[in-house]
């Protein structure tokens, strides 16, 4: 994705070209989150291009300094934090509100991403044993209020959009559930389903000889002497 003139107008640009050093110091209390980048930056010798919504406040604090990976990964967490993504373009790193992220370049991967640095993925996963429609319905509330899940039934695969974290999370469940189901508990899961199914059209269809109360025939009066 390039970015339009629009939104390099948006956009803050910090750039450093100095040496990059080994490690940093990471102790902010309350510090403006660009204060935060830019210290990165000038430390890692990396260039950002920041979207103008991209502000607020975080806290970071280190007892000595740490290596530039584990500076990374603690900005990428605080970012994540208060829902802006990372995105990798060419040579810079574009910070962005998730939500927008999750329309751009965002990584697509075969494989369960590693956590850190936290950020926001695609993973594409092929499943073997279970319905990737039924998986999906099942797992749909476990993605973050960023995340997006959907099934696609004709190459029973499911595409998963969300924080690396809750990634490997999800991962463990899918794992648990992509399993060879034994055909006497698939036989038993099976009836119960078509049972419960059977409910359900009874019960939407109500009992045929009822009447509506405004339907019934009035009542004759008796005559009286």
């Amino acid at each position: 994705m390039k970015l339009s003139a629009m939104a390099l107008l948006l956009a803050t640009i910090i750039s450093f070209s100095a040496h990059a050093d080994d490690k940093m110091k990471m102790n902010f209390k309350d510090e403006d989150i660009t204060k935060v980048i830019e210290q990165y930056s000038k430390a890692a010798g990396k260039k950002f291009i920041i979207d103008s919504t991209v502000r607020g406040k975080v806290t970071i604090l280190n007892p000595t300094e740490v290596s530039l990976e584990e500076a990374y990964n603690q900005i990428s967490t605080a970012l994540a934090l208060n829902g802006f993504a990372i995105l990798k373009q060419d040579d810079n790193f574009v910070i962005r509100n998730a939500r927008s992220a999750q329309r751009d370049n965002v990584e697509v991967v075969n494989e369960v991403p590693t956590m850190k640095p936290e950020r926001m993925v695609t993973w594409v996963i092929a499943l073997k044993n279970v319905s990737a429609d039924d998986v999906q319905s099942q797992i749909r509330i476990l993605t973050s209020s960023y995340g997006e899940i959907v099934a696609s039934s004709k190459t029973n695969q499911l595409i998963i959009t969300d924080w690396t974290p809750n990634l490997q999370r999800v991962a463990e469940i899918v794992k648990k559930l992509d399993v060879v189901v034994d055909p006497a508990t698939l036989k038993i899961v099976t009836q119960a389903k078509k049972e419960r199914m059977e409910r359900m059209a009874r019960k939407d269809q109500g009992p045929k000889d009822m009447k509506a109360p405004h339907m019934m025939p009035p009542k004759e009066e008796k005559e009286t002497n």
